[in-house]
């Protein structure tokens, strides 16, 4: 649970990541987010469908959010640390998703999520080709801060209320664990239609 943006697409063919990765780092650093730097320079390019198993470009990490993963395969295709584990084995025929990254921000607040958004927008024009991201949060798509807001408070009061839940209703005598969820998931409804 927690607001997520999701994205994908390649590296330009024309761009120089090194020059990204300083970019990058600079604007981490300006905003005392750590990161980590993986290979540096693209040594040759690969065929679309083939990489090397190495990640390039680096990873960020906001304050409370999971890393921001500016991070590409060989063939200039965005993946992250995660999914280069699990799909992308050498030979593996299911690579769905391969190419496909995604930053949890919903516990680094808003103002991170508006910070990310508009540094992957940035990025976007300038060193992706083929870029796409969904912002479960719609302020991507909308830039409605307000309304993102919104989604934010409205998670927030839903966490709380689950942790609540789990804290103060215990199990009941003879109660299966689907009607203590379904007891539990009614009380979080009630107290987030308040």
């Amino acid at each position: 649970m927690g607001l997520t943006i999701h994205y994908q697409g390649r590296f330009r063919k024309r761009a120089s990541l090194p020059e990204f990765i300083a970019e990058v780092s600079d604007i981490a650093e300006t905003l005392n987010w750590p990161s980590h730097v993986f290979e540096t320079d693209f040594l040759h390019d690969q065929v679309e469908q083939q990489h090397d198993g190495k990640l390039y470009g680096l990873l960020i990490t906001p304050p409370e959010c999971e890393p921001l993963h500016l991070t590409f395969l060989s063939n200039r295709r965005m993946s992250s640390v995660l999914t280069l584990s699990v799909w992308g084995k050498p030979g593996a025929e299911d690579v769905r998703g391969l190419y496909r990254s995604f930053t949890k921000t919903q516990f680094g607040g808003p103002d991170v999520h508006i910070i990310i958004v508009n540094l992957m927008r940035y990025l976007s024009k300038k060193y992706f080709a083929g870029f796409k991201l969904y912002d479960e949060s719609r302020y991507w798509e909308t830039g409605d801060e307000p309304f993102m807001r919104e989604q934010f408070a409205f998670l927030d009061r839903a966490i709380r209320g689950v942790a609540e839940a789990i804290e103060q209703k215990m199990m009941r005598p003879g109660e299966s664990w689907e009607e203590y969820i379904l007891r539990m998931a009614s009380g979080v409804k009630r107290d987030l239609d308040r």
